[in-house]
């Protein structure tokens, strides 16, 4: 059983967070692998809010063409590229493609000449969605936390170890403490996405992401302690 007695002191936990905390790394480790450099960089998931949030404020001209991801009809919401957009930033001038939904550059129908984006490494972005800046720090936060609850617990399980104490962790352990690191992964990125996004719609998903996360995480720790 999972009740926490003392019996089943923060020394038995240490074990089931040296644990999970091996699983979250992981996780977030690949996850931040794929969604920053596939299929590059500039065109990844994470690569969007990362190129806006970091990016030079300049007027970006179009080219002729811009590209919808959707596959059942265009919405205003679908990521759209634009190849051939140029710029120019403090006199140099530079190229690429631009990343923005396409209710951000088609919205009345007719692609603008002219839009004002940030230019980031050879790309330009229009603001992304509060999912799209979510997505950028989940994985990152899934490594924090996993770096984190390895380090504070190496201590307790070594203190363990040392002292032989018996007793060991459950599965019910490291399942309560996977629920509250995806939680908490969960929250900072719709937190983030609810600082940054400027779309109030975006802003009002990404809030009930944290106060169901947060709801979720309640209720898993008082049926652990309970069980």
């Amino acid at each position: 059983m999972a009740r926490f007695t003392a019996q089943r002191s923060v020394l038995d936990l240490a074990d089931a967070a040296r644990f999970i905390a091996l699983i979250l790394g992981g996780v977030g480790l690949v996850a931040a692998l794929l969604l920053y450099l596939v299929p590059t960089p500039a065109a990844s998931i994470a690569g969007w809010p990362l190129g806006y949030t970091l990016g030079t404020p300049v007027g970006v001209e179009l080219g002729d063409v811009c590209e919808a991801s959707g596959t059942r009809g265009i919405e205003s919401d679908d990521r759209t590229k634009c190849p051939g957009a140029s710029w120019s930033v403090e006199g140099e001038t530079g190229s690429g493609t631009l990343y923005a939904r396409w209710g951000q550059v088609a919205g009345s129908g007719d692609l603008p000449d002219r839009v004002d984006a940030r230019v980031f490494n050879g790309a330009a972005y229009l603001d992304p969605p509060a999912a799209r800046y979510g997505l950028a720090v989940v994985p990152l936060a899934l490594l924090g936390l996993g770096v984190l609850a390895l380090v504070f617990s190496m201590p307790l399980w070594i203190t363990k170890r040392v002292s032989g104490a018996e007793g060991d962790w459950e599965v019910e352990d490291a399942t309560m403490l996977g629920v509250v690191g995806l939680a908490f992964a969960a929250s900072a990125g719709a937190a983030t996405g609810f600082l940054m996004a400027e779309d109030t719609n975006d802003r009002a998903g990404a809030g009930a992401v944290v106060v169901a996360a947060l709801v979720w995480v309640v209720w898993q720790v008082r049926k652990w302690r309970n069980d």
